[in-house]
């Protein structure tokens, strides 16, 4: 039972993931860059590097859990 609940896991970080991307596809539908503003880009730009980097901080802190 438990390595059924420890396979699975990885399922709490997809959902967050499909969340972020579903905030993220409504916002740029709503026009979010369509003014052209380059802050729009940067800020864009930023979130979407940050949630790359801490997804990959979590995958690599749960494949190193499970090495052991």
């Amino acid at each position: 039972m438990k390595k059924k609940v420890r396979d699975l896991r990885f399922l709490l970080i997809l959902i967050p993931l499909a969340l972020i991307i579903t905030i993220m596809d409504k916002t740029i539908i709503n026009g979010f860059l369509s003014t052209n503003k380059i802050l729009d880009h940067y800020i864009f730009l930023t979130v979407l590097v940050s949630v790359v980097i801490i997804l990959l901080v979590i995958i690599f802190r749960y494949d190193k859990n499970i090495n052991k």
